[in-house]
């Protein structure tokens, strides 16, 4: 009965497996990427960045890693909130990259006492450079009602709900 229930595990650990994920983006010959993806603000940003490239990639939106868009402008201000002041920089940004926006926001764990894990929050920025402007916005995060075995699950599922809510809100238009 003991190898049974063993086998019965273990069988049902099987699917839970991550298999080896590759994605090949074709080239689009005379068709640059539009979209940089900057380094995201929280303690879950350089895992967030890489797992949000990683699903626009499955979508076929080609997009390059770009630098801290906050080390560029110079100071840490919201750099989404259209002023003169962060458009001039970010059009320069935006020239030295070769794209026309920005794909910026932040990545974070959130704790309290209704629940047992910690919970990822993402709130992302779609920025046009040549105007400053946010062009979209996308949250994800029930901190209250996230059903999460781990933080590092709760934050794929994050990047694989932020990249669709793109998709369907029509923002992906903006950066074939």
């Amino acid at each position: 009965m003991k190898h049974l229930m063993a086998a019965v595990s273990l069988l049902l650990a099987l699917p839970a497996c991550a298999p080896t994920r590759s994605i090949v983006i074709p080239e689009r010959v005379g068709a640059p990427p539009r979209l940089a993806i900057v380094p995201f603000k929280g303690d879950l940003g350089p895992q967030a960045k890489d797992l949000i490239a990683e699903e626009f990639a499955a979508r076929g939106v080609a997009a390059r890693e770009g630098a801290s868009v906050i080390s560029i402008v110079g100071y840490d201000a919201n750099i989404t909130d259209g002023s003169p002041a962060s458009a001039g920089p970010l059009r320069k940004y935006g020239e030295d990259q070769g794209v026309d926006f920005i794909f910026a926001g932040t990545a974070e764990t959130v704790s309290g006492p209704l629940y047992a894990f910690d919970r990822v929050k993402l709130t992302m920025h779609l920025i046009d450079v040549q105007t400053g402007q946010t062009r979209w916005i996308g949250n994800y995060g029930n901190t209250v009602w996230a059903a999460a075995i781990n933080t590092q699950t709760d934050l794929e599922r994050g990047a694989e709900h932020i990249v669709k809510a793109f998709d369907e809100g029509g923002a992906d238009d903006l950066v074939r």
